[in-house]
């Protein structure tokens, strides 16, 4: 009954989703940051290393599952002479409901039991290969939102690192700033007041964190935020009041460089994905 009524839920949503695919990286290389800007879905078929997940420290093992989040800094350290083998899924939602908001709220690192979940995602990857690939890629992420909904997995725990940790806090209070100044100019005298320290220490902490300057990160966050007025149905001159930009022209060429397409090609795209 309940897998029913899960199953019922899952034909709600809907998301835009990469082609699942495996990842190989011989560790004892330098270490790896990234800032996610959308959800990832990462398993762990093999190898080790510890990771620092937004302040966390975290051992990493074979046959763990990651769910990131966008925002979310990553840091991974390598163990020597070690591969690395991880199966990576990276999914946006179009359309969602409460049922997405629950896999989210699962722990960070989860360990799923047996060997079904390495399975689901080896179909998903060999399924790239066949035309109806798309169809495929859909089946696969909502076998795993099935999977986890229904508990196969057991909650793996993280060690924190506390100064990691501490630095990492003051780095989400200055994008929680930049996030409710976004209609407006935002300079790094602005944010080091804000955070009570001088302006160096301020661009490390954007460096560690998003690895980019302070500016490139608020550039980035108004263009995130034009995105959600785009799906909103916002005109371009209620998108620059919105997100601090001075004109139309300056707002698209920026939009244009970070995502690729111009504001009127992602409406567009927007509107196609919710009449499908």
């Amino acid at each position: 009954m309940m897998n029913d009524m899960i199953e019922r839920m899952l034909l709600d949503t809907s998301f835009e989703i990469l082609p699942p695919r495996i990842s190989a990286t011989k560790t004892g290389q330098d270490q790896i940051r990234r800032r996610f800007d959308d959800y990832d879905f990462w398993y762990v078929r093999s190898g080790s290393c510890t990771i620092i997940l937004n302040g966390e420290r975290i051992g990493v093992s074979a046959k763990t599952l990651f769910i990131y989040r966008p925002g979310d800094v990553l840091s991974v350290l390598h163990a020597k002479n070690v591969t690395l083998t991880v199966y990576l899924c990276h999914f946006n939602p179009v359309r969602a409901n409460g049922l997405f908001d629950t896999v989210l709220s699962l722990p960070r690192t989860l360990k799923p039991k047996g060997t079904y979940f390495e399975r689901i995602f080896e179909r998903a990857i060999a399924a790239e290969q066949h035309p109806f690939r798309s169809l495929s890629r859909d089946i696969f992420l909502r076998t795993v939102f099935l999977y986890l909904l229904t508990g196969g997995f057991i909650e793996s725990n993280a060690v924190p690192d506390t100064r990691t940790k501490r630095r990492y806090d003051t780095f989400k209070r200055l994008g929680g700033y930049i996030d409710g100044a976004i209609d407006g100019n935002i300079s790094i005298d602005a944010l080091s007041a804000h955070a009570g320290l001088d302006r160096t220490t301020v661009i490390k902490l954007f460096s560690e964190f998003a690895g980019v300057t302070p500016h490139k990160y608020i550039l980035s966050k108004r263009i995130d935020a034009a995105k959600q007025a785009l799906a909103a149905g916002a005109s371009i001159s209620e998108l620059c009041r919105r997100t601090g930009f001075a004109d139309a022209p300056t707002f698209s060429k920026v939009f244009k460089k970070i995502t690729g397409v111009t504001p009127r090609a992602y409406a567009d795209r927007l509107r196609e994905k919710q009449t499908v």
